[in-house]
C-alpha cells in the first residue's frame, strides 16, 4: 500500500521537477570568485524553500565564502534526530563545446536530466526538500523523527566553511546519525545505502627551476625544467603494474567483511560494459592483481589508490603544480602525508620549491554495514519504492561526511 507522502510526492511530481530545474539554472560554481554571488542566490532559494514546506529556524549561517544553509524540525517527543546533508556548489562547465545542451539549461533526455550540478548534487538536495515537504504535508506539518538540515556551498573547493564549523561544535549538529546524500545508486532501479567511504587527502607539488624565465636557445639543457623534474616524480609513484612506490601506503588496509564480499557478489556487474559504456576507454588500467569487479576482495572499491588530477604551466615553464589524490580505509591520513612529503628531496630539480599539503582531509569512514538503523531505512524503501535496497559498503573515494 502506497504511503500519503509517497502519493503526494507523485502527484505533485511535475511542480517537483519544474522547481527543480529553476535551482540547477542558478550557475552556483564555487570555485569561480565571480559566482560567489550565484552561490548566495541558491543557499538562499533552499533557505526559503525550507521555511516554505514548514521547517523551522531556516536560516543562512555565514562563513569567509559561501554560507551554510540550516533548518530544523524538533517536536517528535522520543523519536531520533537525523542530520541531513548536501551541497548546492557545483563545479565548473568546461569544456563548453562538449556539451550537448547548455550545462545551465536543464534537458531531459531517456529519463535523465543533464545540467551541471543535476547528480552533484542539486538534485539530492532537492530530493531530500521535497520529502521533508511529502511528509510534512500529508502528516499534519509533522515529521515521523526529528530533522535537522545542514546544505554547504564548498564542497567542490575543499568544505573549510563547514569544517570550521563543525569543529565548534555547534548544538545544530546534535543528532543521532546523519543522511548523506551525495552519492549514488549502483545500477538504476537498484537503491542503494553507501556505508563506508574510503576517504581523501590531496597535496600540491610546486616545482621551481630558474629564478626567472631563461630563453630557451642559451639555458635549454643547463637551467633545471620543472617540468621534467615534476614528471620524474610523477614517474616515481607507482611501478609498470600499478603498484604504489609510496613507503607505508599499504599499511593499515582493513579487509573487506565476509558480508561485504557477499553483498558485492550479488550485484549485477559487468565489466566489459564499465569499461565501455560509462568509462568508454580501450582498457581498464589499476594495480595487477585488484580488479574492478564487485566479488573480489582486492576489487577497486575497497584498494587504496593514488590519482594524478590536473597540472598547471606557465609559457615558459617556469612553474608548474600537481595535485595527487591518496585513498585508503583504515588509515590515518597523516601517514601519507608525510609519505608524500618525502617526495620532496629525491631526484628533483635544482631551486625547486617544496609542497604544500591542503585540509581538511576528508577520513575514512570504513563501515561493515551493521549499524542498526539500516534494517529500518531497509524497511522504508521497500514500503516507498516496492523494492529492497542494497545495503552495499561502496567505499568510494570522497568523504563528504567525514566532515561531520
Amino acid at each position: 500500500m502506497t504511503s500519503p507522502a509517497v502519493a503526494y510526492a507523485r502527484q505533485n511530481h511535475p511542480r517537483f521537477l519544474s522547481e527543480l530545474k529553476d535551482l540547477l539554472r542558478i550557475p552556483s560554481i564555487s570555485t569561480l570568485p565571480e559566482n560567489q554571488g550565484d552561490c548566495r542566490h541558491a543557499a538562499e532559494t533552499l533557505a526559503a524553500e525550507l521555511k516554505r514546506i514548514g521547517m523551522e529556524n531556516a536560516r543562512l549561517i555565514e562563513t569567509e565564502q559561501n554560507p551554510l544553509v540550516y533548518a530544523d524540525w524538533l517536536h517528535a517527543s522520543g523519536k531520533p534526530t537525523a542530520l541531513c546533508y548536501g551541497h548546492y556548489d557545483v563545479q565548473p562547465v568546461d569544456p563548453l563545446d562538449e556539451w550537448l545542451s547548455p550545462p545551465f539549461e536543464p534537458a531531459e533526455r531517456d529519463g535523465n536530466i543533464y545540467a551541471r550540478g543535476s547528480a552533484d548534487d542539486k538534485g539530492q538536495v532537492w530530493a531530500q526538500i521535497k520529502a521533508l515537504e511529502s511528509l510534512m504535508a500529508t502528516g499534519g506539518g509533522k515529521l515521523p523523527l526529528n530533522v535537522r538540515v545542514l546544505f554547504e556551498g564548498e564542497e567542490e573547493v575543499g568544505g573549510e566553511g563547514i569544517a570550521n564549523f563543525v569543529a565548534s561544535k555547534p548544538p545544530e549538529l546534535k543528532s543521532d546519525f546523519a543522511l548523506i546524500s551525495d552519492t549514488e545508486l549502483f545500477a538504476p532501479g537498484l537503491p542503494t545505502l553507501c556505508v563506508g567511504l574510503r576517504g581523501m587527502i590531496y597535496t600540491e607539488i610546486e616545482v621551481r627551476g630558474a629564478k626567472t624565465d631563461l630563453h630557451s636557445g642559451m639555458y635549454g639543457g643547463a637551467a633545471p625544467n620543472p617540468f621534467v623534474a615534476l614528471a620524474q616524480i610523477v614517474a616515481k609513484l607507482k611501478d609498470e603494474n600499478g603498484h604504489i612506490l609510496i613507503p607505508g601506503f599499504y599499511d593499515g588496509i582493513i579487509p573487506p567483511s565476509p558480508e561485504e564480499l557477499k553483498a558485492w557478489s550479488s550485484l549485477p556487474f559487468d565489466e566489459e560494459e564499465y569499461r565501455i559504456r560509462e568509462v568508454g576507454s580501450k582498457q581498464l588500467v589499476g594495480e595487477q592483481g585488484y580488479s574492478v569487479g564487485t566479488a573480489d576482495p582486492r576489487c577497486s572499491w575497497h584498494a587504496r589508490r593514488l590519482y594524478r588530477r590536473g597540472r598547471k604551466n606557465g609559457d615558459s615553464g617556469q612553474g608548474l603544480g600537481q595535485s595527487v589524490d591518496a585513498a585508503g580505509p583504515g588509515n590515518d591520513s597523516g601517514e601519507i602525508v608525510c609519505a608524500l612529503q618525502g617526495l620532496r628531496g629525491k631526484d628533483c630539480a635544482r631551486r625547486r620549491r617544496g609542497d604544500r599539503t591542503h585540509d581538511p582531509r576528508r577520513r575514512p569512514l570504513p563501515d561493515s554495514g551493521q549499524q542498526p538503523l539500516y534494517p529500518g531505512g531497509n524497511a522504508g524503501v521497500e514500503r516507498g519504492l516496492g523494492t529492497r535496497y542494497g545495503l552495499y559498503s561502496l567505499r568510494r573515494v570522497g568523504s563528504d561526511c567525514g566532515r561531520l
